[in-house]
């Protein structure tokens, strides 16, 4: 496996070996083609390099005995395929859900018109970091509101064990940074495939994210 995903997964690996209870493992689908026009966002897909380091992180799973029970994916097609082709290097045969709370960023949305207004304004990391920091956006909701239910979801559609949940870079960043109060500018932000977890405790959440980690509040 290259390189940039063992020293993201063998950490992770690490953690996972001191931790008792159930686990979710949430990453961003690996490498796409570039966007173009924001308005296509959905329909960007995965490299050939995308697909052949899914393909080997799962192979590394499999290997390492990091073998999901359950799957989740945001219902972006490159979020799917990711799943499946990490499942499949790993020899698994699990049934793939689609959330759609893993593919929306409405729950964060307060006023659509204005949201709308934001978009054509900020990127996406910029909102994100902006409600990460606690400055007002306009038309969204603060962050540990708009994660409540996503975090909610995650939680109830789990099964024990180790869960893979695959999405996009906003909802990694989201979690991870308001458990962590951190925020991600520039080469900061989610590489493709990068991962972080979830640890439940009885019922007790802790998110660990590049080595760092603390309750869910």
């Amino acid at each position: 496996m290259e390189e940039e995903l063992l020293s993201w997964y063998e950490p992770l690996k690490k953690r996972l070996e001191k931790h008792n209870g159930d686990a979710i493992i949430i990453m961003r689908h690996a490498e796409r083609h570039p966007i173009s026009d924001p308005a296509q966002h959905r329909h960007a897909m995965l490299t050939e390099k995308g697909r052949e380091s899914s393909l080997e992180l799962g192979a590394w799973l499999r290997e390492e005995e990091i073998l999901p029970s359950s799957c989740l994916t945001s219902p972006v097609q490159r979020c799917w395929e990711t799943a499946k082709l990490i499942l499949e290097g790993a020899s698994l045969e699990l049934d793939i859900k689609t959330i759609p709370h893993l593919g929306s960023i409405t729950p964060f949305i307060q006023d659509v018109e204005m949201a709308e207004m934001t978009f054509r304004l900020m990127h996406m990391q910029e909102i994100c970091n902006g409600l990460l920091t606690g400055e007002p956006v306009p038309g969204f909701t603060d962050m540990g509101s708009g994660l409540r239910p996503l975090i909610e979801i995650l939680c109830t559609n789990t099964e024990e064990g180790i869960a893979l949940v695959v999405t996009h870079d906003f909802f990694v960043a989201s979690i991870a940074g308001y458990a962590l109060q951190m925020s991600f500018r520039g080469d900061e932000w989610i590489h493709f495939l990068e991962p972080m977890l979830l640890l439940n405790d009885g019922g007790r959440l802790t998110a660990w994210f590049r080595g760092n980690e603390a309750l869910v509040p």
